[in-house]
């Protein structure tokens, strides 16, 4: 198995971990009902609050990525003629 197929592997791990993706939907859920919270005058919370939400959209996408590409590891090597 390739870095990147072991990679992927504990990617999906984390993926289907159901206390990792509680935590990451915790964490936006919370965010985003306290950026709604804010009023008008609270641009500089607001920008706070909103890229927290984006950081935990990309956390996920990370793993998503990495496993995918493992994904596509493994695939173009089943496919490899033998020499």
């Amino acid at each position: 198995m390739s870095d990147i197929e072991a990679r992927a592997r504990d990617a999906m791990a984390m993926l289907e971990n159901p206390l990792f993706n509680e935590a990451i939907d915790h964490l936006r859920a919370e965010t985003i009902a306290a950026w709604v919270a804010t009023t008008s005058d609270q641009s500089p919370e607001r920008d706070r609050l909103w890229t927290m939400v984006k950081m935990t959209d990309r956390l996920r996408g990370y793993f998503q990525t990495i496993a995918e590409e493992g994904r596509f590891a493994a695939s173009r090597a089943v496919r490899q003629p033998l020499p």
